[in-house]
């Protein structure tokens, strides 16, 4: 019996991960779910007959606490897992019009609900935000240095440099200093991009926005080029 339900588990699991890889988030959440709750099941044999005599009482009382405290222990770091998961697939899926901005934080914000009822640390939480952080920076230098438009009226070392940065990973992004040096050499740094840049030193300080009006709009923030002078 506990064969069957732990394979029957693992496969719930394998299809809701399977469904959050091809963008259907709300099958990954509930499946997950469903898996822990199987787990729980399959566990109950662990709180077994509980002698009433005295200190056989206690002692199987203290045995039964201690490994309820190892299954929550064991879901707690399952359900990190599987937060962690959702907000990268919410965050890689769709990068351009699949999620609004205000699905994407009601989603993960519900997801931080989950983890505060699992008394999940904030500290262990904003560890699993981590990815999503990345992606919020990368989307402001994407954004600064125009998307994905190329920049005109500027020269081909320039514009090449331009390439360079644009391909600058999570690990290696350009900093508000080197987009502000960037931008001054080729002679592109406007007041708007000034005060794009200093939104984007504010994210990196404080994970959070401090225009979020502005980055709404963010895929209109327009082509980088030299006659730009808003």
């Amino acid at each position: 019996m506990k064969i069957t339900l732990y394979s029957i588990g693992f496969i719930v699991l394998g299809i809701a991960l399977w469904a959050g890889i091809i963008g259907i988030n709300p099958v990954l959440l509930t499946g997950s779910l469903a898996f822990m709750f199987i787990m729980f099941i399959n566990n109950l044999d662990r709180i077994s007959e509980i002698k009433a005599s005295g200190k056989g009482f206690e002692a199987r009382t203290r045995e039964v606490i201690k490994e309820a405290k190892v299954t929550i222990k064991e879901m707690q770091n399952l359900v990190k897992i599987i937060v962690k998961i959702e907000l990268s697939l919410v965050m890689r899926t769709g990068r351009f019009g699949s999620f609004s901005d205000e699905d994407k934080e009601k989603i993960k914000n519900d997801l931080l609900d989950i983890l505060k009822q699992l008394q999940i640390s904030m500290t262990e939480q904003q560890e699993l935000l981590t990815e999503w952080h990345n992606f919020e920076k990368l989307d402001y230098v994407h954004y600064i240095l125009g998307g994905s438009q190329v920049p005109s009226g500027i020269s081909n070392e320039y514009r090449s440099k331009w390439k360079v940065l644009r391909r600058r990973g999570f690990h290696d992004l350009p900093t508000p200093d080197e987009l502000t040096n960037f931008l001054i050499n080729g002679d592109c740094l406007t007041t708007k991009r000034k005060e794009l840049i200093e939104d984007y030193k504010y994210y990196i300080s404080n994970l959070h926005h401090r225009r979020p009006e502005i980055w709404h709009q963010r895929e209109e923030w327009g082509v980088l080029n030299k006659q730009d002078t808003t």
